[in-house]
């Protein structure tokens, strides 16, 4: 990924674990951000990072630095009256969702025979531990990131990395013809040293690169307009070509919402590429979409989910308020149908049915809560900010979240912490953007009735 034809991808490695090593040091003795922009970066691209794996402790530098973060903050001096902990309503349904996928794990652990969950050699546990990674991070930067400098910092690391998985996924397209779509063709795409699956990486971009599309409305300095746009038509090339079906469906749902919402140019160009989709987009992009619906039926893909969420409605149905238990479905046998030899799979591809089977509806409706109580948040965002950049900001993420829950309707992607995570960390700069409007509004009474020169600009410094 990292190969730029100057011969120094032997040294990457070591050079990369130096660099993990220095980060979790820094963190602890220095500054709690430095791992923060680190594991930011990284979170994504985690095959990158599992280079590192070779050398001692190399396997685990996410953890470490996730305890080094921990350390730093409750070390740290705070002023006076400062929380330790800021206050906000999305920490309950996440506290509530941490304590049923806990008790899920031993109905899971027993389900299939793993024995004690609290075994450090139970897969489940580990699921478990990097299913709550990204709100642990969370947390972190929520409660330590509190100037703007450091929230501008955050997102061009996030825009960076994907920058880095776009430039990835174009160099894999480039080495390879495209005049027509076929399963090896795709596969072979995917096969190319991706950092993310093909399906996975095509939700991911989209859920995230409508952000950069709101922004950029609402930008009105030329270049970060135009970097805005560069970052979300690069990723939007690439989701053409990874041939996701719900990648198309997540990027569809999400600038539908921003056009609703902010600017109607965007529906006019959704109903153009749908009803001229023959003529305006590539040949193997339609081929892919035209073959999921055909005169004989569905595609083999398509009816290989109807299979498998055929035994899901039969498990739901036998347990559906609590479900089978926490990360099962990667352990069970999830049948494709029998016109396919019953091919296994290692899960369920809805999350939505998948997270219905494993924590039942109980589970189901606390991770909706979460999810819909965070877009909540982003609207707040949108309607109270003066500052045209923080509003782009809160609206983008609002259509965000309506892509990823649109994506994850024909695959289960919200569980892996790769995909989760610019999910929680741009809801983090969310609530510190809050913070900062909150703050500037109370303020600036203050001192207006002391007669001083206010010190707030009109405009709240921008994201880049």
């Amino acid at each position: 990924m990292f190969e730029f034809g100057l011969g120094l991808t032997s040294l990457f490695t070591p050079l990369l674990y130096v660099a993990g090593l220095a980060a979790i040091v820094l963190t602890v003795t220095y500054r709690i951000e430095i791992g923060v922009y680190f594991l930011a970066f990284f979170f994504p691209l985690q095959n990158i990072l599992d280079y590192v794996n070779i050398y001692p402790m190399g396997e685990n530098i996410n953890d470490f630095l996730l305890v080094a973060m921990l350390i730093k903050w409750i070390i740290s001096k705070r002023e006076p009256g400062q929380p330790f902990l800021i206050s906000t309503s999305i920490y309950l349904p996440i506290v509530l969702l941490v304590i049923w996928t806990f008790m899920e794990l031993f109905r899971g652990s027993a389900y299939l025979g793993f024995g004690s969950p609290a075994s450090m050699g139970n897969p489940l546990l580990m699921a478990w531990k990097n299913y709550w990674m990204p709100a642990f991070f969370f947390l972190i930067i929520v409660n330590n990131l509190r100037s703007l400098q450091q929230i501008k910092i955050l997102f061009l690391v996030t825009m960076l990395a994907m920058l880095m998985l776009d430039r990835n996924f174009y160099t894999v397209l480039s080495q390879n013809e495209i005049e027509h779509y076929s399963d090896d063709l795709k596969d072979k795409l995917v096969g190319g040293g991706m950092a993310l699956g093909g399906n996975t990486l095509a939700v991911f971009l989209a859920q995230n690169s409508i952000i950069f599309v709101a922004l950029f409305f609402y930008e009105t300095n030329k270049l970060r307009k135009s970097l805005f746009l560069f970052t979300a038509g690069l990723s939007y090339y690439c989701i053409l070509f990874l041939f996701s079906r719900g990648g198309y469906l997540a990027a569809v749902v999400s600038i539908f919402f921003l056009g609703m919402i902010k600017e109607r140019k965007l529906l006019l160009l959704l109903g153009l590429l749908i009803i001229f989709y023959h003529t305006l987009l590539p040949q193997p992009v339609i081929e892919r979409i035209a073959m999921t619906k055909t005169e004989t039926g569905f595609d083999a893909s398509a009816q290989e989910r109807l299979g498998m969420w055929e035994q899901a409605q039969q498990m739901i149905s036998e347990s559906p308020i609590v479900g089978w238990g926490f990360s099962i479905s990667p352990f069970i046998e999830v049948k494709a149908g029998w016109q396919f030899g019953n091919r296994h799979w290692g899960s369920f591809h809805n999350n939505f049915i998948q997270t219905t089977v494993e924590l039942g509806f109980i589970g189901l409706a606390l991770l909706l809560w979460i999810y819909f109580g965070a877009m909540r948040l982003g609207w707040k965002l949108y309607k109270m900010a003066d500052d045209p950049l923080y509003k782009g900001f809160g609206l983008g993420y609002c259509a965000s979240v309506m892509g990823m829950l649109a994506g994850n309707i024909n695959g289960s992607y919200w569980h892996f912490y790769t995909v989760a995570s610019y999910f929680w960390i741009y809801l983090a700069i969310i609530i510190r953007l809050s913070i900062a409007v909150k703050e500037a509004r109370v303020e600036a009474p203050r001192l207006i009735r002391n007669e001083e020169k206010p010190a707030i600009p009109e405009r709240l410094p921008e994201l880049v």
